[in-house]
């Protein structure tokens, strides 16, 4: 509980730096994805703003949360996992066709993994698993502009990664060692608000 509160104050005083960084004019953004392949279990919310005087490079901060559950062959109920997620980057964007842009970027982020006996409602928990993880991902994407204020996309985040295994009671980690990995979020849907131009 202690360390989903860390990850959402940190977003709360990121969004509050972010906001008031300089008295410039400069856009916002909104955007909440969620995983084509996963859907809502899988999901993340992002603040953007723009660099001075840029209108086509933001920074952005992200916070993601993943929520599922495993069966056994008997279709019981047995594993439940979490996985929040917090990332800080920067992007660009590059015109392609009309009212289209490619998405590149860059983004430094953690994360925190949990497995636990979903038999925890009704009896406590005899086994866990868990891990940290921080890395850096190369956002790409693309982003449909529908007005002036709304727009999807469609964007994966290829990443490398460092696993720190915090406890492996089921044994799920390779034998519960720490480890490098290369890996990438599923594709996903983008959906959009920009934030009326003001100063920030």
């Amino acid at each position: 509980m202690q360390k989903h509160f860390l990850l959402v104050t940190i977003f709360i005083f990121t969004f509050i730096g972010l906001s008031n960084a300089q008295d410039f004019v400069r856009k916002q953004e909104f955007q909440l994805s969620l995983d084509i392949m996963e859907g809502i279990k899988n999901a993340n919310a992002y603040y953007k703003v723009g660099l001075k005087n840029k209108g086509d490079k933001f920074w952005r901060s992200r916070l993601g949360r993943f929520a599922d559950f495993y069966s056994n062959d008997n279709k019981n109920l047995f594993l439940d996992h979490k996985q929040f997620s917090f990332g800080m980057g920067y992007e660009a964007r590059l015109p392609l066709i009309r009212k289209s842009m490619l998405v590149l970027g860059i983004e430094p982020f953690g994360s925190f993994e949990k497995y636990s006996d979903y038999s925890y409602k009704v009896k406590p928990v005899k086994a866990g698993s868990s891990l940290w993880a921080t890395g850096i991902g190369f956002p790409i994407g693309i982003i449909l502009n529908g007005s002036s204020e709304w727009y999807i996309g469609m964007e994966t985040i290829p990443t490398m990664f460092f696993q720190r295994i915090n406890k492996d009671e089921f044994q799920l980690y390779n034998g519960g060692s720490d480890s490098y990995n290369f890996g990438f979020y599923n594709f996903a849907l983008c959906f959009g608000y920009r934030i009326p131009t003001k100063r920030i």
